[in-house]
This record gives structure tokens, C-alpha cells and sequence, in this order.
């Protein structure tokens, strides 16, 4: 018997926690790894299936490159659970070799070609077209390395930033070419080589050992049918798997804001810290729960709300052991909300760090002007407007905020010497905005382990002396009857509706600056501006 995983979609740790009716009208796939774990447990343990058929469908992206490492380690599982892997893809980049690496066999379509090219980051920038239509944004920061506001700041990417990104990406391939290295039985030169233009079509691809054979999934599944073995039925998705020791596996992913959750044309999908916090409290509560898993997929959002999350997960600490996992991104408020744990584990590609914390203050008066809207101002005092997006700021105003943003930032500081033993200056010295790569974190001392989640799944299973976990995930947002009806954002692998891209409408535009003009930021460069997205791309 065998089973065939298609992989399909974007990968992200878990369903939508935001979005209603036009969240279900959006049919995007979207690839959950808490999906994919449960159901490579359920595999591994079903003896029957001896062979499990991975089709790798165009329409995937494996996001920021740790999600093919995510996949890459649970079917690990399976493969040391006895299971014979085949991978099969019409065309390979860096993720599917990642993926295939892990498999005993690897087909590539007769027309397919092996094309690694390395990774790239665009950053968009928009004070040329403020300048053009009259918008003035000031950002206060502290750091030469916090560019979270510099989409608006300045018109191209600094030296400091420049610099930082490409170690992060330079870390990151190197670390993915080693990982495909060590799986295909190469060297990782070869593995480089091929970033350089070289396009590898199919049939070279095999004389080369970069592919077992050539053929189509059509093939593939013609060979089963002929061989009379048959296909198991495609497994109900689960957030609960295997039995033992309960263990909840927390999830966090996406920006952080106050109040509820929600689709932002700012920042994409933002979870609420009133939404959030009472999950966490039902893990306080909840007995039957002996330790929990804090997986991390965010990029930052306000500072506040990190805050009220953390002190959450600190009572949360003092109750049962919590160890965080870190997925593609954990960096800023991601990291803030990542300090309250026993350890911290990085994926070696995780994005991790950015600790500091930003203000941007938007003055939208003469571009409305020149569109014929004007204002007046009636008011109580000096700072009865504070932070309106009518006027610029006052140099006390400015200064103001600058104290306020020193106070957070020195607080955030003494978050992280307090998890890693760091001092508060030293934590200065690896702060100031920096983003690293999850090796690199772990040199330094940001982090405790690197591994993945099923490294920490064995740490916890270690700390609780358990031979065996029950893992069930969280949180779980249950669809609405509309949503189950219109069936929206299935796809192959989930049934959870994908984030809309939101029409513009100025007077939510208009409210959602006033919004961030009162906001202090700890977020990191690329998840604060429009048409920002969680998990990035390669």
C-alpha cells in the first residue's frame, strides 16, 4: 500500500486565525505543517503503507526556505519509521532538492530541469511616491540596524541593512547546500556549482545523480496499479496525533497587535493579544497539558502587545515547562514574545533577533490638500492631538517619544539578558535592529539549541521523563457554517481559508494610519508596509 503527500501551496504552521466570508472566497492553498505532522505520525505508525509518494505541485512555495527544511525533517520520520520515499517534481530549485533529499528515489518529468539560482530579497520603498504626493513620515528608532520604517524613511536600502541581509541569505544557502550535500552523498561544491546560470535538464539530471530516473506522476501511479498496490485514501486532517505524555504545541504566526485578530493592508495577518491570551490562559488551566511547545512565525508587531503576551507566557512558565521553537521568522516582537521559556530553539535558517523597538508618525495634511480636503483643529491643550496625522510632530513631542521608545527598548533588552544569561550590554552590542540567521544566533548567544520541532519534541519528551507524547495543537480556529458551505481556501492539503489581499478603502487606510502613528513598533525590516507578508519568500 502507499500513500501519496502532494505538496501544495504556501506552507505555513497552521490555518488562518483571521478573516471571515472573504477569507472563504479565496481559494489560495495553503501547505500546514501541524497538518503534515500529525499526519506523518499516523503514518508512521501504519504499517501497511510501505511507501510514501511525494508530488511536489508547481503551485508550491516553501516560503523562506524553512519550511522545505520542516517538511525535509518529518519525512525524516518516515523514512526512519521504515517507509520507502519517492519524490517526484516536474522541476527542482533549492526547495525541492532540500525535500528530495530526504528520499530514497527522486523522479523529475522528462521535460523537467534542476534550476538552483540562490535566494534574492526585493525591499520596496515608498518616499519617492510620498514625496511626489506630499506624505511626510518621520521615523524615530533607535539602532543602525532597526529599518523596519525605512520602506518609508528613505528611497533604498541602507549600507547596515544591505549588509545584514546578505549575511542572513549567504547563512541560509550555505546552510541549505550542506543539508542537500549530505542527503544526495555530494560534496557541497557541487551543490554551488550549480547557482552558477547552469539550468540541468532532465536526463543530465539523472547521469548526474541529481535524479533517480525520469518519469511522470502518471507513471508513477501506473506502476503502483500494476504492482496491485494500492493507494490509501487521503487522511482527515488533525490537530492532535500520537499517544502518551499530552503536550500542546502552541502556535503564534503572524504580526502582533492589540484588540482582536485581523487581515491588515499594512502587515497581512495580525493576531490579536486579546484573542491570544486567553488561549494561553487555557493552557495555565489545563492540567491534562504537562509541558507546551511555543512555535514562533512572526516578523514583529506592536510592542504593547508583545508585552501582554509574554507576561501571559511567563505565568504560563511558572506552571509547566515551555520551550520555544522558532519556525521561518522570529525576530523583534516575535523574539520579545519568544523570552519567556525554558530554552529557545532556532531553526539553522530561522530569521531571528532585530531587537529594538520604532515609532512613524505620518502627516497626511497636504496630500489631502492638494486633493481639495482641508482641516481645522479644535483642541483642549498643546498635546490634545498628539501623534494626529494632520501636522508633524514638535521637537517635544519627539522627545517624548524618543524616551518612550528608550524605556521599551531598554525593557526588551532585559527580556532577552534575563532568557539567555547575556549581559544588558552585550545585549546592546547584538541589538540596535540586528537580524541574524539561526546559526549565527546560536554563535552569539541568542539562542539556546538549533533544531527543529521535532528536536524540541524530544528535548520536552527528555524533561518529562516520558515515553511517548500525545501532541495536540493550538490554537484551533474553527470555520464558520458560510465558510464550510463556499468550501474557500481548501486546496490539496488544507481546509482552512487563505489571507485575502484586502480593496484599498481610503477611510480604512486613513484609520489604520492614525493607528500607527500611535503605535511603538518592534517589528522587523519588510513586515511593516504595504502589502507586507509573514514567512517571505526565497
Amino acid at each position: 500500500m502507499y500513500f501519496q503527500l502532494d505538496l501544495s501551496g504556501t506552507f505555513y504552521e497552521t490555518g488562518a486565525q483571521s478573516g471571515g466570508l472573504l477569507s472563504s472566497l479565496n481559494d489560495t492553498p495553503r501547505f500546514r505543517h501541524d497538518e503534515l505532522y500529525t499526519a506523518v505520525t499516523r503514518l508512521a505508525g501504519k504499517n501497511k503503507v510501505e511507501t510514501v509518494l511525494v508530488n511536489c505541485e508547481l503551485d508550491f512555495d516553501a516560503g523562506m526556505l524553512s519550511g522545505a527544511l520542516s517538511i525535509r525533517d518529518q519525512l525524516q520520520r518516515l523514512r526512519d519509521s521504515g517507509k520507502t520515499l519517492i519524490f517526484y517534481a516536474r522541476q527542482y530549485g533549492m526547495s525541492e532538492l532540500i525535500i528530495a533529499s530526504v528520499c530514497q528515489q527522486r523522479v523529475i518529468h522528462p521535460l523537467g530541469s534542476i534550476i538552483h539560482v540562490g535566494m534574492s530579497r526585493t525591499f520596496r520603498f515608498f518616499k519617492n511616491l510620498m514625496d511626489k504626493h506630499d506624505i511626510r513620515a518621520e521615523v524615530i528608532r533607535i539602532g543602525r540596524y532597526k529599518a523596519a520604517g525605512d520602506s518609508f524613511r528613505v528611497s533604498s536600502i541602507d549600507e547596515h541593512n544591505r549588509k545584514q541581509f546578505q549575511a542572513i541569505m549567504d547563512a541560509v544557502v550555505r546552510e541549505n547546500e550542506a543539508i542537500i550535500a549530505q542527503g544526495y552523498g555530494k560534496k557541497p561544491d557541487e551543490v554551488a556549482a550549480l547557482r552558477d546560470g547552469k539550468i540541468v535538464y532532465a536526463r543530465h539530471a539523472v547521469e548526474q545523480g541529481w535524479a533517480s530516473r525520469e518519469g511522470s506522476l502518471d507513471d508513477l501511479i501506473a506502476e503502483f496499479r500494476e504492482a496491485k498496490n494500492k493507494p490509501l485514501k487521503r487522511l482527515k486532517p488533525s490537530m492532535k496525533a500520537g499517544k502518551g505524555t499530552k503536550v500542546a504545541v502552541l502556535v503564534f504566526e503572524g504580526g502582533i497587535k492589540d484588540g482582536h485578530n485581523e487581515n491588515s493592508q499594512l502587515s497581512g495577518q495580525m493576531i490579536g493579544s486579546s484573542d491570544y491570551v486567553p488561549v494561553i490562559r487555557s493552557l495555565v488551566k489545563d492540567k491534562s497539558v504537562k509541558a507546551v511547545v511555543f512555535r514562533v512565525n512572526s516578523g514583529g508587531g506592536s510592542a504593547i502587545a508583545s508585552e501582554d503576551i509574554a507576561r501571559e507566557l511567563s505565568r504560563l512558565k511558572a506552571k509547566k515547562p515551555v520551550v520555544v521553537s522558532m519556525g521561518a521568522v522570529a525576530g523583534s516582537g516575535g523574539y520579545w514574545i519568544s523570552t519567556q521559556a525554558e530554552k529557545i530553539f532556532a531553526e539553522r535558517t530561522s530569521v531571528t533577533g532585530s531587537i529594538g523597538v520604532i515609532n512613524i508618525h505620518f502627516n497626511l495634511a497636504e496630500f489631502l490638500a492638494s486633493h481639495g480636503i482641508t482641516h481645522s483643529t479644535v483642541k483642549t491643550g498643546d498635546f490634545a492631538d498628539f501623534a494626529s496625522s494632520f501636522r508633524d510632530l514638535t521637537e517635544t513631542e519627539r522627545k517624548l517619544l524618543m524616551d518612550y521608545i528608550m524605556d521599551l527598548y531598554g525593557m526588551f533588552r532585559q527580556r532577552v539578558s534575563d532568557i539567555t544569561g547575556l549581559s544588558v550590554e552585550k545585549v546592546h552590542e547584538l541589538g540596535e535592529g540586528h537580524v541574524f540567521a539561526g546559526v549565527d544566533a546560536k554563535e552569539v548567544g541568542l539562542v539556546h539549541e538549533l533544531g527543529g520541532l521535532n528536536e524540541v519534541l524530544d528535548w520536552v519528551k527528555g524533561e518529562l521523563s516520558a515515553k511517548s507524547l500525545s501532541v495536540q495543537f493550538l490554537p484551533h480556529r474553527k470555520k464558520s457554517l458560510m465558510s464550510r458551505l463556499l468550501g474557500g481556501g481548501g486546496g490539496k492539503s488544507s481546509p482552512y481559508a487563505e489571507i485575502p489581499t484586502l480593496p484599498a478603502d481610503p477611510r480604512r487606510m486613513a484609520a489604520e494610519i492614525e493607528r500607527v502613528n500611535k503605535e511603538f513598533w518592534a517589528v522587523m525590516p519588510g513586515f511593516l508596509g504595504f502589502g507586507g507578508e509573514i514567512g517571505g519568500g526565497a
